[in-house]
C-alpha cells in the first residue's frame, strides 16, 4: 500500500506512540481523536460499500469515491503508525478490515480493559449532596467506552444501572420511573434526574432555613419583643401547599403540567392506535 500525501495535523500524536504489542489501547484511542478532527472516523466503524453499478446517481458515485479516499488515507495511516513488525500482512486490508483484524490480534487486552471499565462503571455510588449531572457524566464515560471496544449497554441495562447507583433520596424517582415503564436513553435520563435534583436542593433549602431559626430566639442571637397581651392576636397565614406532581413524585409543578405525564399519554395514545388496526410508527415519537 502506498503512502498517502494527504497529511493529518494530529498525525504526531501517533508518531510519537507507534503501535506495539503492548500499547493496542492506548494506540487504537490516540487513532479515534486524530480521524474525529479530521472528520474520518466513519471509516473504521462501517466497511466500504460495493462500487456503484454503471448509470448509478452521480451523488452515489461522489460518496463512494469519498468513502475510498478517506479509507485509503486512512489506512494509510494505520500502517505508517505501527511497528514493522505488526503491519506484515495487513498493508493490503483497507482500514476498517484493518481494525477488526487488530481487535483480534489484541482480544486479550481488549477483553482485560472491558472488566476493568465494567468493574469502575459497576462501583460508582453517588453520595447524599454530589452533583448528579457529574455523577452521570462519569458513568456515561464508562459506557461510551464498552460500546468502543465492541461491548454496547442496552439503554435499559444503563438506566438501570445508573437509578441503582443513586442515594435514598432518589427512590421515589425511581419508583416512579419504573411504574411509567418508558424506556429512555442515557441523556434522556440525565435530563429528568437534573430536574429532580434542582427539585431536591429546593427542598433542602427551606429545610435549612426552617432550622435556622428557633422559637423565640433569632440567628443573631436577639430575643424577639414580647407580644403585647392587650393587642388582639393576629390571624396566622395559612401555610401554602407545595405543588406536587403524583406522575413524576417531583414538586414544584402540577401533573397537568408535567412534560413526562403528555409524553406517557402521547405513547399510549399510539398504542392504542397501532392495536386498532392504524399502524403508526412509534420510532416518530
Amino acid at each position: 500500500m502506498a503512502t498517502s500525501s494527504s497529511t493529518f495535523s494530529l498525525r504526531p500524536i501517533l508518531e510519537k506512540d507507534k503501535l506495539n504489542k503492548t500499547n493496542f489501547l492506548d494506540w487504537f484511542r490516540n487513532l479515534r481523536i486524530v480521524l474525529t478532527h479530521e472528520r474520518r472516523l466513519y471509516v473504521l466503524d462501517k466497511p466500504l460499500p460495493d462500487e456503484p453499478a454503471k448509470g448509478a446517481p452521480g451523488a452515489e458515485w461522489r460518496a463512494y469515491e469519498k468513502h475510498l479516499d478517506d479509507t485509503l488515507e486512512v489506512s494509510c495511516l494505520m500502517i505508517d503508525t505501527m511497528i514493522p513488525e505488526l503491519n506484515e500482512g495487513l498493508d493490503d486490508l483497507m482500514a476498517y478490515e484493518m481494525i477488526m483484524r487488530l481487535k483480534e490480534m489484541f482480544r486479550y487486552q481488549i477483553r482485560q480493559d472491558r472488566y476493568e471499565t465494567t468493574k469502575a462503571l459497576m462501583s460508582c455510588n453517588m453520595a447524599e449532596g454530589d452533583s448528579v449531572v457529574c455523577h452521570v457524566s462519569t458513568m456515561r464515560g464508562y459506557l461510551d467506552h464498552l460500546e468502543r471496544l465492541g461491548f454496547p449497554v442496552q439503554n435499559e441495562i444503563a438506566a438501570s444501572i445508573i437509578l441503582c447507583s443513586l442515594p435514598k433520596s432518589y427512590d421515589s424517582f425511581v419508583k416512579s420511573f419504573y411504574r411509567r415503564g418508558t424506556e429512555k436513553t442515557v441523556s434522556e435520563l440525565a435530563g429528568m434526574l437534573k430536574s429532580v435534583e434542582a427539585s431536591l436542593i429546593q427542598k433542602r433549602e427551606r429545610k435549612l432555613k426552617g432550622k435556622g431559626k428557633m422559637k423565640g430566639i433569632e440567628l443573631d442571637g436577639e430575643t424577639k419583643p414580647e407580644d403585647d397581651p392587650n393587642q388582639s392576636p393576629a390571624k396566622k397565614a395559612k401555610p401554602s401547599e407545595e405543588v406536587f406532581c403524583s406522575f413524576c413524585q417531583v414538586s414544584g409543578h402540577a401533573m397537568r403540567k408535567c412534560k413526562y405525564y403528555w409524553e406517557d399519554q402521547k405513547k399510549k395514545k399510539c398504542v392504542q392506535a397501532s392495536t386498532s388496526g392504524i399502524f403508526v410508527n412509534p420510532f416518530f415519537y
